[in-house]
């Protein structure tokens, strides 16, 4: 769609913020890659509904390339795409860096007269991009976890209903993700379901090359049927909350936190070497322990295992961990136990 109204002089264009009933947050970006790994979007299968807004856009824009994506801390990783033929880019590279850092829609009509833009090697090189329309993908407590953008080979000038457009457009794409992220997670905790983490824990394993140690933490509220029958099941629910808070607190850039059942939790830690993964479940088990709860004082076991390169599948990686976590609670509770290399190859 051509805006029929005069060209104007101003290359790049910017819409007025779009609204959002929480308090839009640009500089914050460790809260920003907190709610990114909130939603669990990044390394995912292709989703359908992701595949039909991009189409859509596509044929409604007229553009060449359209993308869904969203940006970490390294990198612009696309869920759904056109006419680029990656699935992620360098945030260095990234057009849609400069995005996530505005308060509303960016219209770029040639990018080959912008300075921010005009020696990015989508644009110098192939696909030889020229125009750009891109909205940020808000969460409704105010950050941009990515983008949904629309390019071409041609400069063109977008006018105020392609804008419009976008934003519909964007919005639907985050209606999805809220309805995908309460469909993984646990209602009362945060954390994501067995299924999901279990999901989240073959990804791992199946992309992992031998070049990184992860480790999987279980972890298992210690007497927890004595807490839900002294003082009831709302004072047992708020206890898990606190715990899962606290777990969640310990994460870092691409660590999940699963609630598998019951008072079990899981923790994945990428890059985590059999002394971190300790002193984590270490830290863990001391901040449970001084949590301030109504019900007095709580404590954990936890059973750790470290992922090596072998023939572990990441069933074996969690009957390990299981394995440790019984060790735990068998020789006193309020401690931890690591699995040893034997125990997470089976042999």
């Amino acid at each position: 769609m051509i805006d029929p109204e005069p060209a104007r002089s101003n290359l790049a264009r910017f819409r007025s913020p779009m609204p959002f009933l929480s308090t839009l947050k640009l500089t914050d970006e460790p809260g920003r890659l907190t709610a990114l790994r909130r939603y669990g979007v990044l390394d995912t299968d292709p989703e359908a509904d992701f595949e039909d807004v991009v189409d859509l856009a596509k044929a409604v824009f007229q553009v060449s390339c359209v993308a869904i994506s969203f940006i970490d801390d390294r990198r612009q990783w696309l869920g759904a795409s056109r006419g680029l033929g990656v699935t992620e880019i360098p945030r260095s590279m990234s057009l849609c860096h400069h995005t996530i850092q505005q308060p509303g829609t960016l219209a770029v009509d040639d990018l080959t007269r912008d300075p921010r833009f005009a020696s990015n090697p989508f644009v110098l090189g192939e696909p030889g991009l020229r125009c750009y329309l891109a909205t940020p993908l808000r969460s409704p407590d105010g950050y941009n976890l990515g983008t949904l953008c629309a390019m071409d080979g041609a400069a063109r000038q977008f006018g105020p209903s392609d804008i419009a457009m976008m934003e519909r457009l964007a919005r639907l794409v985050m209606s999805h993700l809220e309805l995908r992220t309460l469909a993984r997670r646990d209602g009362l905790t945060g954390a994501m379901t067995r299924r999901s983490f279990e999901a989240e824990l073959q990804r791992a394993t199946q992309g992992d090359r031998g070049h990184r140690r992860m480790a999987l933490i279980l972890l298992d509220i210690d007497h927890f049927k004595s807490v839900n029958d002294r003082f009831g099941h709302l004072a047992g629910d708020d206890v898990l909350r606190e715990v899962a808070r606290t777990l969640q607190e310990r994460l870092g850039p691409g660590d999940a936190l699963g609630r598998l059942g019951g008072e079990e939790f899981a923790l994945l830690l990428r890059r985590a070497e059999p002394d971190r993964a300790r002193s984590v479940a270490e830290e863990i088990l001391g901040a449970v322990r001084d949590l301030d709860l109504p019900v007095g004082q709580v404590t954990a076991s936890c059973g750790v295992a470290v992922w090596p390169p072998g023939r572990a599948t990441h069933r074996d990686w969690i009957g390990a961990a299981d394995t440790a976590l019984y060790g735990a609670k068998a020789s006193g509770r309020d401690r931890l136990c690591l699995a040893g290399p034997t125990d997470l190859l089976g042999c």
